[in-house]
């Protein structure tokens, strides 16, 4: 049991060293809409964390040692990606209003966290060596 736990703990450890998608999705929404879509990107990723937390107990761990089943999700979580890494690309050139930009909602930005985290091949990873440790 102590093992599981120093396990457990240094591997939460290393998932919330550096900082990834999910932070660069904040800033990034934080600094078009402030701070509820800002925040609504957090809670999105909480809830995909959560998504993996659940599944990781149940044993899913197991089934995500499979290669032809982790290998989509690292696709779509790749595609998710390149999608975002384009479309802060083409924002880049358009300018935008700091005190509120009326394309940025919070149903938006909380969508977009749990997109990040759901597809996000560390959580996958993450989840996938807690679930099979048990």
């Amino acid at each position: 049991m102590t093992t599981l736990f120093i396990s457990a703990f240094l591997l939460g450890l290393i998932f919330n060293a550096a900082p990834g998608a999910v932070f660069a999705e904040t800033v990034r929404q934080g600094v078009r809409g402030g701070y509820r879509p800002a925040l609504g990107v957090q809670l999105g990723s909480l809830v995909g964390d959560a998504l993996w937390a659940v599944l990781g107990l149940v044993g899913i761990g197991l089934l995500l040692q499979l290669d032809w089943l982790r290998w989509p999700i690292g696709v779509a979580g790749t595609l998710y990606l390149l999608w975002l890494a384009g479309d802060a690309w083409r924002a880049a050139s358009v300018e935008f209003l700091v005190a509120g930009d009326a394309g940025v909602t919070q149903r938006s930005a909380t969508r977009a966290g749990v997109l990040l985290s759901v597809t996000n091949p560390q959580n996958i990873a993450y989840w996938a060596a807690l679930g099979s440790a048990m």
